[in-house]
């Protein structure tokens, strides 16, 4: 229980609704700043061509701007423009360390999807996946592991290939494994 409260009920199925209006947005259907609940859905929904930012302890600290970027950090979501849908998703303030942590179980995976689509191997066409069961970094292109580094620091090239210690001695190893890549070598250029 959190003690008193301000209570807007809807005893029908149309949702309860709280619209924060001014003289700036108008005071229509279709203006202001709303929060609404409609059974087990919610919205936060700012019907002005303006941002919605959250604070914490007198600072910003997310930001989505009525392009729909989401800034963490950040209200500079329109600065990163250089590359085409790079300012979707900014985190860091600039200033000092930033980071981004993928916390998952001791032995599960952490993923980092690139998809193109919403079916089957679409969901996947790249990918980062880190295997903490045997702290390997999994690295693909076209929905297939093509690089693994193993706990050990080795690249493991698709076909066989080692670069780095094999427990062989060896720092460079590049084996065809399949009719796909028979006849693996090194092809120097100049």
């Amino acid at each position: 229980s959190y003690g008193n409260a301000l209570q807007i009920h809807d005893a029908g199925t149309s949702g309860a609704n709280l619209r924060l209006t001014d003289s700036t947005s108008g005071a229509g259907t279709g203006n202001g700043f709303e929060i609404i609940q409609i059974g087990a859905d919610n919205y936060f929904m700012n019907r002005e061509s303006g941002f919605i930012a959250t604070y914490t302890n007198g600072s910003e600290r997310l930001r989505i701007d009525s392009s729909g970027r989401l800034g963490l950090k950040t209200s500079a979501n329109a600065s990163f423009n250089q590359v085409a849908g790079a300012d979707l998703f900014v985190l860091g303030s600039g200033s000092g360390d930033q980071g981004m942590t993928i916390y998952s179980g001791n032995g599960s995976t952490g993923n980092l999807m690139f998809a193109d689509g919403t079916t089957t191997s679409q969901q996947y066409e790249g990918y980062i996946q880190y295997v903490h069961s045997d702290n390997r970094m999994l690295f693909g292109t076209n929905h297939a592991t093509h690089l693994t580094m193993t706990s050990t620091g080795a690249l493991q090239l698709e076909g066989g290939g080692v670069i780095g210690s094999n427990g062989t001695g060896d720092t460079l190893i590049l084996t065809g494994s399949n009719a796909e890549h028979a006849g693996a070598g090194i092809t120097l250029h100049g």
